[in-house]
């Protein structure tokens, strides 16, 4: 009787291992959809402001409340003709609309015909981050420092963002790996379809 009795607990212990694992997969597996959602939702972006503007104009005020707020300037060259290329500078100003720093990129449109027929090439968009250290006033002044379009106009959308997301990405990646890890300890999956895959051979 007592050695039946241990080999029932010896079973009892190695049944209840792997359905321990089980749970801590689905545990795993939870906390990285949490994760995961959360980063979505520190991806999202409020409008702040969305602005037609000329060469020379500014876009503002823009009026930053918090600390490192984050924001995505994005600018769109509008009614571009063909074959035409500006490049564009955005100039963050003070309250007092003095220079902070800058940044900026091409924005082009070219097409043409060749043997393979029409083609086209454009970048009509750029976008960049910055992250403003000290809340206050702030202004955008759009510069085309050179093109060959005399009839540049632009539209500036300013969003701001909720946060950064790549820690909570990092995180739901992390413990998807572990539920992945965990599942096989208890399952042996990989290591079954590795087996058939191998005797297939």
């Amino acid at each position: 009787m007592t050695a039946s009795h241990g080999t029932l607990q010896s079973s009892g212990s190695a049944i209840s291992k792997p359905a321990h694992l089980g749970h801590l997969a689905l545990l795993y597996v939870a906390f990285s959809l949490l994760f995961l959602v959360t980063s979505l939702l520190f991806e999202s972006e409020i409008l702040d402001r969305r602005q037609k503007v000329q060469p020379g104009g500014t876009v503002g005020p823009i009026t930053v409340v918090e600390k490192n707020t984050v924001y995505e300037v994005l600018v769109q060259r509008l009614y571009a003709a063909a074959n035409t290329w500006s490049y564009v500078e955005v100039q963050v100003l003070d309250a007092n609309q003095e220079y902070l720093l800058s940044f900026g990129d091409e924005l082009s449109q070219y097409s043409g015909r060749d043997s393979e027929g029409y083609w086209t090439e454009s970048e009509e968009t750029y976008s960049t981050k910055i992250t403003v250290s000290e809340p206050g006033i702030y202004f955008l002044k759009i510069v085309v420092e050179e093109s060959n379009d005399r009839n540049s106009q632009f539209r500036v959308t300013i969003n701001r963002l909720q946060g950064s997301s790549l820690l909570h990405l990092v995180a739901g990646i992390a413990a998807l790996a572990i539920a992945i890890v965990l599942n096989e300890l208890r399952n042996r999956t990989i290591s079954q379809l590795a087996a058939m895959w191998l005797d297939d051979d």
